[in-house]
């Protein structure tokens, strides 16, 4: 049977992932902060499915001990894990709302508010580095298929041009970390919200998936074990929490590149393998 972490699929598209794997009959893993919420959402999923191997852990991303004492758990449990959906994320309800209340504030609040979702893409990666080294070298725990979910908003067109510059070319691991902290600078130095474009509503949150898919096409790509590989999925826009009840999608619309991953691709390196992938789970331009 295949194994599946799913992070942060307690609600929005993790929870919906988590749903079809289920029914499909793989034994699914999800995470959330808070651990009773892992375990309600997982016993909803089990009912939903009529599939028992779905259970629930409590797992906050941003934190390294927590992250230790999963994998704590998944060894003495003798877990062997397939496959990593690195699906949790900066969580905010209503990003529109969001955003406006920043603007609405002082000019530093603003910054700060909205610096966090650049510094979130350089933790993010490191996370995503964390699970699939631990994973690699354990004894019990093996991976084999790594994804991260991204977004098309981080798609290089999206970008303006001295961005796409930078990023549309090969970046060791140190060049990206050192652009992140250089851009940072930037962003609280610079009198306008981004260094890179005046569009103040989605340039940051934007960016930081843009790097977030750097760092899957340059480093973890090129650095994953040779029986592992590593996927960036754009979802779509969706019915989420994040993505609002006016997106064109629902939230099992943005499971379809997730699954043909899990379900069709092999597992071992194949012509997606370090590819961004769009909704439907073609390969398209980083």
């Amino acid at each position: 049977m295949v194994n599946i972490l799913i992070t942060g699929g307690n609600r929005g598209l993790g929870k919906a992932l988590a749903l079809r794997l289920a029914k499909s009959g793989y034994q699914v893993y999800i995470t959330a902060i808070n651990l009773q919420q892992a375990n309600e959402q997982s016993l909803g999923i089990r009912n939903e499915s009529q599939n028992q191997n779905v259970y629930g852990f409590q797992l906050d991303t941003s934190d390294n001990d927590s992250i230790n004492q999963l994998f704590k758990e998944f060894q003495a449990r003798k877990i062997s894990l397939d496959v990593l959906v690195n699906n949790a994320g900066r969580r905010i309800l209503n990003f529109k709302s969001y955003i406006r209340k920043q603007m609405a504030s002082s000019s530093n609040q603003c910054r700060e508010g909205l610096l966090g979702e650049l510094l979130w893409s350089h933790k993010h990666y490191q996370n995503i580095k964390t699970f699939t080294y631990k994973i690699s070298k354990g004894r019990i725990i093996i991976l084999l298929k790594i994804l991260v979910i991204s977004s098309s908003l981080g798609l290089l067109s999206y970008q303006p041009k001295e961005l796409q510059n930078i990023l549309n070319k090969p970046h060791s691991e140190e060049e990206l970390n050192q652009f992140v902290y250089q851009t940072q600078e930037q962003y609280k130095n610079k009198g306008n919200i981004s260094p890179f474009s005046s569009d103040t509503i989605y340039s940051i949150y934007s960016s930081s998936k843009t790097l977030i898919n750097a760092y899957v096409r340059f480093i973890l790509s090129q650095n994953v074990e040779p029986q592992q590989t590593v996927y960036a999925i754009d979802p779509g826009w969706c019915k989420t929490d994040m993505g609002g009840q006016n997106a064109p999608c629902s939230a099992e619309d943005g499971t379809i590149a997730s699954f043909h991953v899990i379900h069709d691709l092999p597992f071992d390196k194949n012509e997606k393998h370090g590819k961004a992938l769009n909704q439907q789970g073609q390969i398209t331009d980083y």
